[in-house]
């Protein structure tokens, strides 16, 4: 008997592209599928996923370099190596002088950076709309057999609407073929690593930079403007949206991670879909934005900064956005002129997030902003960490918002995740009592140590065993320490990022002054920042005992292990996994029997005591109510 290539437990798409290799998407009607379709293209949007979640995917996904490439039509070797070459290039870390440079090198030298990408990393590359037999064999020539072989971990995806094509992209391994419609969009397990695949990109600075240069998603508008909900900062959104109504330089400063960047991204983006529904051009407040992140490795350079300001105005214009790449890439473009003309002549939003110093200032108000005696047309928002250089950028004193730390009750819905007696230890260990589980609470007393899983039908009382044996108040160790319980709720459906944020959030309660911690790790995740890095070094650094209640699947136990459970944190913790599911207790547990506990129904003289104490109980508050 044959076996199959395939794996179905991590989805069949996703495990052959994880092998490396070439693999091939059939889909007979994507030029006929309407925009709003397009984007919720399933490789489009894994493709998305993977770019802002790479460090969250780590032992699942690991593709240190991506790119996404539409073949020209008609057919174009020379413009097929500038698409790829340049959609390698993230937000975050292009520097204008070394594309410049490639392109200085002509074909030849693209080609040869190419093949670099893919020989030195792994690399995930999307090709889109392949027509001809003969334009996959000049691809497979020039970049995949020239030369040294490529690395073994990089993954090309060939989506054609040919099935001859397809088939000769794999040399006929009809394993590698994919139909959208039959393979793809019924996959169970490529859907659940998709699932908040909207919010990726929505954050603070470390999601900006990891989005790739010209890689387009028309949907990201809409989810800022819908999906993205900024608690407790209604006051400063009021302000800032009140101070861009008249044109000029406005500052927004605070304290690093406060939340400054997302404040100001909410304004950003809700202008900028308010421009966009507005036909007229007379009633739209501002024309053009542009979104700049100042890097704060090396020294300030006015040509990086004026490229970064010049193709993030054509953000939502990805036609023109290449255009104006590729001039830099050729050389025959001067961004510093070109940006100058737009802000003379259009009322631009233009925000400048990280700058670190007055003199940087200087620069860019010298050559951008019009003399004194001129008006400017829009507004620049200066976003700065430091008071003294948001002073120094406007004009006016009232023209500075200042950002502080969020307090408790502000922040306070940000933390409202599952039932609130699951963070209280004497809250439950002191109001109830478990009736007939003493036996199995023994089980926990063997000590831990590893991943242990608990399983049961729903309701049978898993997670109230588990509570009453983690949440009653423990005794120090031999050096005197407590160990922590963190408790996480699974959310359904699943969401390693959510996840990561409940674990975080968890944590940081346990902190001696646990609501200035929880306070600081709230503003953080606000931020963007890596929610499953942090979790991921807590573990590895600190023992406790961590309880995840409501695992439903392997693959979910998959994402959880390989991204947040190093090896040293998984011997030094004890993991208890609640589940429903025998199987995935059983999985989480590496099938060894006497880590995996099952929990069944009370006993008839145990059900019997436990029916007469809650009988006793309703009668004892029915007389109360009586007298009162």
């Amino acid at each position: 008997m044959q076996l199959s290539v395939r794996r179905s437990d991590m989805g069949e798409l996703n495990w052959q592209i994880t092998r490396g290799g070439v693999v091939v998407l059939r889909h007979f009607d994507y030029k006929f599928l309407s925009e709003y379709l397009r984007r919720l293209h399933p490789i489009r949007m894994l493709y998305k996923y993977i770019m802002y979640k790479r460090e969250e995917l780590e032992g699942l996904v690991e593709f240190k370099e991506q790119s996404w490439v539409d073949v020209p039509h008609p057919f174009d070797m020379e413009l097929f190596c500038v698409r790829l070459f340049l959609g390698f290039q993230r937000r975050g870390d292009f520097r204008a002088n070394e594309i410049a440079a490639v392109g200085e090198g002509g074909h030849q030298g693209t080609v040869e950076r190419c093949c670099r990408y893919l020989r030195e990393d792994a690399c995930l590359v999307a090709i889109k709309d392949l027509q001809s037999k003969e334009h996959w064999d000049d691809i497979n020539k020039t970049f995949l057999l020239s030369g040294e072989p490529v690395n073994k971990g990089t993954s090309i995806i060939v989506i054609t609407e040919d099935k001859s094509v397809g088939a000769h992209c794999v040399d006929h391994q009809q394993h590698r073929v994919f139909d959208i419609k039959k393979d793809v969009y019924t996959d169970k397990a490529l859907e659940r690593l998709m699932k908040d695949y909207k919010s990726c990109g929505i954050g603070g600075k470390e999601d900006s930079r990891r989005a790739h240069l010209l890689f387009h998603n028309p949907g990201d508008l809409s989810h800022w403007k819908y999906d993205f909900k900024l608690v407790g900062r209604e006051n400063e959104v009021c302000a800032l949206e009140r101070q861009i109504k008249d044109p000029g330089v406005i500052s927004v400063w605070g304290g690093s991670g406060v939340g400054k960047s997302v404040i100001v991204k909410k304004v950003y983006y809700d202008q900028m879909y308010e421009s966009q529904i507005r036909g007229d051009e007379n009633n739209k407040l501002f024309e053009e934005f542009s979104f700049v992140d100042v890097p704060n490795r090396g020294p300030f350079d006015l040509t990086d900064f004026s490229w970064h300001l010049l193709t993030d105005f054509y953000t939502f214009n990805p036609r023109i956005k290449e255009e104006t790449v590729i001039s830099l890439y050729e050389g025959h473009l001067d961004p510093i002129q070109a940006c100058c003309q737009l802000l003379q002549q259009k009322k631009c939003l233009v925000v400048i997030d990280g700058l670190q110093s007055e003199s940087n200032w200087d620069k860019i108000r010298d050559t951008f902003l019009p003399p004194d005696d001129q008006p400017t047309k829009g507004c620049i928002v200066v976003i700065t960490d430091k008071q003294s250089v948001a002073g120094h950028c406007v004009v006016d004193d009232d023209r500075v918002l200042g950002v502080e730390p969020l307090t408790l009750f502000r922040h306070h819905p940000l933390t409202e995740q599952g039932p609130p007696g699951r963070l209280l230890r004497t809250s439950w260990t002191t109001r109830y009592h478990l009736v007939g589980r003493q036996e199995k609470s023994s089980w926990f007393c063997r000590g831990l140590g590893g991943v242990h899983s608990v399983w049961g039908v729903a309701g049978v009382g898993k997670s109230a065993l588990v509570r009453d044996v983690f949440l009653d108040p423990q005794e120090p160790d031999i050096l005197g320490n407590i160990i922590p319980c963190i408790w996480v709720d699974v959310p359904d459906p699943f969401h390693l990022t959510e996840f990561s944020r409940r674990l975080l959030l968890g944590f940081h309660h346990l902190s001696r002054n646990h609501l200035q911690a929880k306070e600081i790790a709230a503003v953080a995740i606000m931020e963007g920042q890596d929610t499953v890095h942090g979790c991921r070094e807590i573990l590895r650094e600190k023992s406790c005992i961590l309880v995840i209640d409501g695992l439903i699947s392997t693959h979910d136990w998959d994402l959880i292990r390989n991204s947040s459970l190093s090896e040293h944190s998984t011997i030094r913790s004890s993991i208890v996994v609640i589940s429903n599911e025998e199987s995935v207790a059983k999985y989480c547990a590496s099938h060894d029997k006497t880590r995996v506990l099952n929990v069944k129904g009370l006993n008839a003289t145990d059900s019997l005591h436990l029916f007469g104490k809650v009988c006793f109980t309703l009668k004892i508050i029915r007389n109360a109510c009586m007298i009162l």
